[in-house]
């Protein structure tokens, strides 16, 4: 390794670690915040255009089955009246308004089972939202509790022990006592 790349190695942590300082992780924990509120928001809204897409495909879908009833009707009216050209032309239509109807069908499942996975990933997305806007509080209350505590600071697990409130550890020791109930006393 040359003396350069070792110096530009150099160069590059110290970069890394004034920008570390710099930042203030409370203003990015906001930012991180007002982005996923901002996906939420963006998925609440493609939710309601595939409901309306669906609304709007179930009314097709109600039109298209009156017509291929009134269809059906028609050419059985043609049929007892020996018309067969019109019936022929009627069974086309009909065909048409057949496979006009599957394809709408198709399109209202698809519109639903996306729209149901779309709403899961929402569900999902808005319980990390919560717990995200939990830490990011506790975050704010430990910095500004702890004298000192002005930055995050990477120094390991002794950096943070001194905010492990005692709940926490009960908590903890119920999740362990639990866990050996059910593997059966193998952690």
């Amino acid at each position: 390794m040359t003396i350069m790349t070792r110096l530009l190695r150099l160069w590059k942590a110290d970069i890394h670690g004034v920008m570390d300082k710099i930042e203030d992780q409370g203003l990015l924990l906001q930012q991180h915040l007002r982005e996923m509120e901002k996906s939420l928001q963006h998925k609440e809204a493609q939710i309601k255009q595939l409901a309306e897409s669906k609304r709007q495909i179930h009314v097709e879908l109600t039109a298209g089955t009156q017509e291929y009833e009134r269809l059906e009707s028609d050419l059985e009216l043609a049929l007892r009246k020996g018309k067969d050209t019109i019936a022929k032309h009627l069974i086309r239509k009909k065909m048409v308004q057949q496979k006009h109807t599957e394809k709408l069908q198709r399109q209202h499942n698809a519109l639903a089972e996306e729209q149901k996975q779309l709403s899961q990933l929402l569900e999902e997305q808005r319980l990390q939202h919560e717990i995200f806007k939990v830490k990011a509080g506790n975050f704010a209350l430990r910095r500004n509790r702890v004298p000192g505590y002005h930055t995050y600071t990477r120094r390991g697990p002794a950096a943070g022990a001194n905010s492990i409130e005692e709940h926490e550890i009960e908590i903890e020791l119920i999740r362990r006592k639990e866990q050996i109930k059910t593997d059966g006393g193998t952690t």
